[in-house]
């Protein structure tokens, strides 16, 4: 594990401890949908095995046709009726029916609402479902390319955009390629690629609306791995 994680795992826990009563209400509630997806997993994902080789983890309302498309048990949506996610799964559990399946592993914007400690967990599970040879690619918003944008003749204050890619959505930690390139290969993938949205391979299925706050990571799950 690298000092750059280390580090931003003990940030993590200092953030953790320095919460106002908005963050933390809105962290309880998610919290409590965590725990009620760890319920519902459990025979969510039992038993066949899934239609589609692409995985889109963290859907929320964007469902990628061709794909299985998983995300959290949220009562809100649960009971607004809006569309549910074809798996309930929390990312950071086995699901045996699915260890080593996916090809494609797509992960949009979710990783900015989790701490670093949460989200290692996380990119653990996804490999776990991942099979050898099989792609990740994670987008989320990334501070360098909201000031490069702001930079451009046309643009306005990036303190809006900044703000916004900060304290908007549930956000609680914020990323750049540096870093989740370091935790990536502490979950053991490799190959790892940054660029933009249309560099990426398979970052075309992702919302274009999101692209200028954006950044890409790809990687890979070894075909053979040590240990």
């Amino acid at each position: 594990m690298s000092q750059l994680v280390e580090e931003s795992l003990a940030l993590a826990g200092a953030i953790r401890a320095d919460r106002q009563w908005r963050a933390r209400a809105v962290s309880l509630y998610w919290s409590a949908s965590f725990r009620l997806t760890g319920i519902v997993e459990r025979w969510h994902g039992r038993g066949c095995r899934a239609p589609h080789a692409v995985l889109n983890f963290g859907c929320g309302n964007h469902f990628l046709v061709g794909a299985v498309n998983a995300d959290l048990f949220a009562p809100h949506r649960f009971l607004l009726r809006k569309r549910r996610p074809d798996l309930y799964w929390r990312g950071t559990t086995q699901l045996p029916a699915y260890e080593q399946y996916f090809q494609q592993i797509i992960c949009e914007h979710v990783i900015e609402h989790m701490l670093p400690d949460d989200m290692l967990k996380l990119i653990e599970g996804l490999h776990g479902v991942l099979a050898p040879g099989g792609e990740i690619v994670l987008s989320f918003p990334d501070l360098a390319t909201i000031l490069e944008r702001a930079r451009r003749p046309s643009a306005a204050s990036a303190a809006v955009d900044l703000n916004s890619a900060i304290y908007r959505h549930g956000h609680r930690f914020m990323y750049d390629s540096v870093l989740v390139s370091d935790l990536l290969r502490s979950a053991g993938f490799e190959s790892l690629r940054t660029g933009s949205r249309s560099e990426m391979p398979f970052a075309e299925r992702l919302l274009e609306s999101r692209e200028p706050q954006s950044v890409y990571v790809t990687a890979r799950r070894p075909i053979r791995e040590s240990g």
